[in-house]
This record gives structure tokens, C-alpha cells and sequence, in this order.
């Protein structure tokens, strides 16, 4: 990945505030009443267990606030950790642009304009699943967190801030934003479970690529890039020899002769 913050929100807490308080108080007493059972039988013959703790009450809040200031100062940045290792571990992102014409993005995802792009027809099914491929064998909770999260495009937003993320509320929202810096990509983005993949292609990447067949009913235009190799070009070309490609636009970028810009035009025939 280009972007080191991808999949790394900021963890705010593993709960909300009432949340980590509520739990801190009850491992505070938990812990208050294991140091009552240490005591020599001759202190806890003279003090019951509830005058014990009702003394030791007295510092509970203060106790508890230190305790919650060392976790958070230590475990918050583990705990991002684990969000972005378990993100990185089993949801695979389709990202796509609004923008084929953007001289950046040809040249840091076109292999510098020797590419290709694939425009897609976002109406199509494929980008409207409701529910898991069947070779998933899918249950009934697994098919509900299909539907809400998985199997359509969403619009990434961008910020200057990192997205902050509660672990008891946490969204696939926080997957939605990034830096400022890349608001030139007009990103949207699919997720999909990364089990349900039935061909991975290692390559030399940090993580194996998940693939995904795509119908050919959902691609509307092919555009080769305008540094486009040979080869690039007549695979395109080939196209026009398919059957079930014949309502797909094959075209081929141009740079423009007075502008910083492009423009594209049908790719004539072999």
C-alpha cells in the first residue's frame, strides 16, 4: 500500500468513557477483594470485607483514574495495532476513481500512462450484492454482516485528522477516510471478506492479492494509456473479437497538444 495510514485509525478507547470507567471500577473491586483474602486471618477476624473495602472506596476514583491514564498511554497504540493487523487480515478493498482522466492517477496506478483503465458500469449487479457467493456457504449472521458492510460502493471522504475509533462502536466508517493529501484520487471504494476469495496471487507484495471474477457485463469502456506498450494495445484490440464484449468502448488516450490534459479516442481496428 501507498498510503501508511491505510487501515490505522486513531484509537480514542476500547469503549466509551462511562464504558472503561464502569470496567476499571469493576476490575478495581475485583482486585480490592482478592488483597482482603491475602490479609493474616487475625486482621480480617477484626475487619469484615465491607468495612475493608468501604475504606479503600475513598481512593476508588482516584485509583481508577490513574489505572485508566497507564492503559491509555500503553494500550491504545497496541489496540490500533490489532484494528489495522485484523483489517489487513480479512477485508479486501476494491478502489476505484470517478476521475479516468486524472494525469496523476495514470501515472501512480497506469504504470505511468503505459497502462490501462477499465471503466465499470457501477449500476450492474456486482456492485449491488446483498448477500454472500454461494461457495461461501455463508450462516445466517455472516450473511446479515455481508449485507451491511460488504458488496457496495461507498465514497471515501478526506480529512486532516485520522478517523478516531471506539472498539465497542467501531464501523467500517473509519475504513472511509483519508488524508487530505489524496483528495485528487475521488476514490470510492467495495469491501469484501478476504475468505471468500478463491484465487490469491502472492507477487511481491506484503500481502497476497485476493481476485475476484467480474462479469464482463459490468465493464463499460477499456482506455489505453497514452505511453500504452504494444502489447497493452492489442489486448484491448482483442476485445472487439469477443462476443461478450462487444458493448465495451475500446479507446485509447491522447495527450493534449495545447493543455495538461487528455483526451480519448476509439481505438481503431487491427
Amino acid at each position: 500500500m501507498n498510503d501508511p495510514f491505510e487501515f490505522s485509525p486513531h484509537v480514542a478507547g476500547w469503549g466509551t468513557a462511562e464504558e472503561e470507567e464502569a470496567q476499571a471500577g469493576k476490575v478495581w473491586e475485583e482486585r480490592m477483594v482478592e488483597a482482603y483474602a491475602k490479609q493474616r486471618p487475625g486482621f480480617r477476624a477484626r475487619v469484615s470485607q465491607d468495612q475493608f473495602l468501604t475504606k479503600l472506596r475513598l481512593s476508588k476514583a482516584a485509583d481508577v483514574e490513574q489505572e485508566l491514564k497507564a492503559i491509555r498511554g500503553k494500550a491504545y497504540p497496541e489496540m490500533a495495532s490489532g484494528v489495522t493487523d485484523m483489517a489487513n487480515a480479512g477485508i479486501g478493498v476494491f478502489c476505484l476513481t470517478e476521475d479516468p482522466a486524472n494525469l496523476l492517477m495514470w501515472s501512480h496506478y497506469g504504470e505511468s500512462h503505459t497502462g490501462f483503465v477499465v471503466e465499470f458500469d457501477t449500476a450492474h449487479e456486482f456492485f449491488q450484492s446483498k448477500v454472500p457467493p454461494a461457495h461461501a456457504n455463508a450462516d445466517a449472521q455472516e450473511a446479515a454482516e455481508f449485507a451491511a458492510e460488504y458488496g457496495f460502493l461507498r465514497p471515501v471522504s478526506y480529512s486532516d485528522s485520522r478517523p478516531a475509533v471506539v472498539l465497542t462502536q467501531m464501523s467500517f466508517g473509519i475504513f472511509e477516510v483519508k488524508g487530505t493529501c489524496w483528495s485528487y484520487e475521488r476514490e470510492w471504494r467495495m469491501f469484501m471478506p478476504l475468505s471468500y476469495s478463491q484465487t490469491q496471487y502472492r507477487g511481491p507484495y506484503r500481502f497476497p492479492l485476493h481476485l475476484w471474477p467480474i462479469p464482463k457485463a459490468a465493464v463499460r469502456r477499456v482506455i489505453g494509456g497514452a505511453n500504452a506498450t504494444i502489447a497493452v494495445v492489442e489486448s484491448i484490440r482483442r476485445l472487439a473479437s469477443d462476443p461478450e464484449a462487444q458493448h465495451i468502448q475500446l479507446q485509447s488516450a491522447q495527450v493534449d497538444r495545447e493543455h495538461f490534459s487528455m483526451s480519448f479516442i476509439d481505438l481503431p481496428a487491427a
